[in-house]
């Protein structure tokens, strides 16, 4: 079983993902995390050094040798199904699911969040939530594509694992 989980950044990729990969009894990769392992230096960095452009080649190649490893959930990075056939990868490779939350969620997520994201950094209050809006809408077209659409806003890993296991079974 390959799951990949994706939605903007403060979704809770990384939560539900983690603690339903051990409900699951699968392992949990973090796609950023591999990034940065594979590169040697953090996002973070590789967007400041190299652009967003070179960046999205490094996670088109990291994407395509972690979705060959079975049993596992796969936490993507908010914007990996938009770019290259990245999302085209994604639905061919395991079942897709979608963790879906509304602007204001998100933005109190982001505000208070101690993990900084690149294209969410340094900006004012009411900045951060045109940017969120902004990249939200465009890549909703791409989240929308998942084999599954989870409301993720106060939903448990419990929750998300009967969701994957409806989904699974009806699959196999």
């Amino acid at each position: 079983m390959r799951i990949f989980l994706i939605g903007f950044a403060g979704c809770g990729k990384t939560f539900l993902g983690k603690r339903s990969a051990k409900l699951l009894g699968l392992n949990f990769i973090d796609l950023d995390l591999e990034i940065e392992y594979y590169t040697g230096i953090s996002v973070q960095q590789l967007f400041k050094i190299y652009g967003e452009e070179k960046f999205r080649e490094i996670e088109n190649f990291v994407l395509k040798n972690i979705a060959e490893l079975d049993d596992v959930v796969i936490s993507c990075g908010g914007g990996t199904p938009c770019f290259h056939n990245n999302m085209e990868i994604i639905k061919s490779k395991g079942i897709s699911i979608y963790l879906k939350m509304n602007e204001k969620a998100l933005f109190h997520r982001l505000k208070n969040s101690k993990n900084k994201r690149p294209l969410l950094e340094s900006k004012s209050d009411e900045e951060l939530l045109n940017k969120i809006n902004q990249l939200l809408g465009t890549r909703e077209k791409y989240y929308n594509q998942a084999d599954l659409i989870f409301e993720a806003l106060n939903s448990t890993p419990e929750q998300l694992v009967e969701v994957i296991n409806d989904c699974y079974n009806k699959i196999s």
